[in-house]
């Protein structure tokens, strides 16, 4: 291999690594550098509380919607710690263990990680609006069992987020008021069917299985 071979060969392969270390250091972003870039507040160690209910699909696994009334359950308003925040993951604890919330996220920007952060939790318990359930649902919700009646508001503090929207469209997509908006919501059960929420302006009215 000549001279000039040998110069051109380093040169790629020191090129090469940079872009892999860039890549790594890319997909590891620091949870303080993404939370600056984004406007998100919260610092790992800091007290967070989860917007809706969760219920984990494996292990200590939740994902960007709830497993039909199944998997462990964490109740809306239960405080969290955050521990990190990836390309695809926030990493908590709450109830002295460890959750790791799958947000499925195609790439990292700060409005993308704002999104999903303030779609799953609050740095102030009050606004998550458990004071304004109506009482009659209180155990229930706090149970994670819907009823006829709930608001959509109460339906996401009792069962988080539906998989899809109108049949179709995956709510990972989608921000929390738009997912408001919508007249029908579906959940994934375990056996990989789905139960559809049907909803009159603001108030579940039926339940299909």
């Amino acid at each position: 291999m000549n001279l000039k071979k040998k110069v051109h060969y380093k040169f790629t392969l020191l090129l090469s690594l940079v872009l892999i270390l860039c890549g790594c250091a890319l997909f590891k972003t620091p949870f303080k550098e993404v939370a600056d870039q984004s406007g998100i507040d919260t610092l790992i160690g800091d007290t967070v509380f989860n917007r809706v209910a969760f219920r984990t699909w494996e292990g200590h696994v939740i994902r960007f919607t709830n497993v039909y009334h199944r998997g462990v359950f964490i109740p809306a308003g239960t405080e969290c710690t955050i521990k990190d925040i990836s390309k695809k993951v926030i990493t908590f604890v709450a109830n002295d263990r460890e959750y790791v919330l799958g947000r499925w996220l195609t790439a990292v920007s700060p409005e993308d990680i704002k999104l999903s952060f303030h779609k799953f939790f609050a740095e102030d318990k009050n606004r998550i609006g458990l004071d304004k359930i109506n009482p009659a649902f209180r155990d229930s919700i706090e149970s994670g069992v819907d009823e006829i009646g709930m608001t959509k508001e109460e339906i996401l503090l009792t069962l988080g987020y539906p998989a899809y929207l109108g049949g179709t469209n995956l709510t990972s997509d989608y921000g929390r008021e738009f997912i408001l908006s919508q007249p029908e919501w579906n959940y994934l059960r375990p056996d990989k069917n789905r139960t559809l929420f049907m909803f009159k302006g603001n108030k579940l009215y039926k339940i299909v299985d």
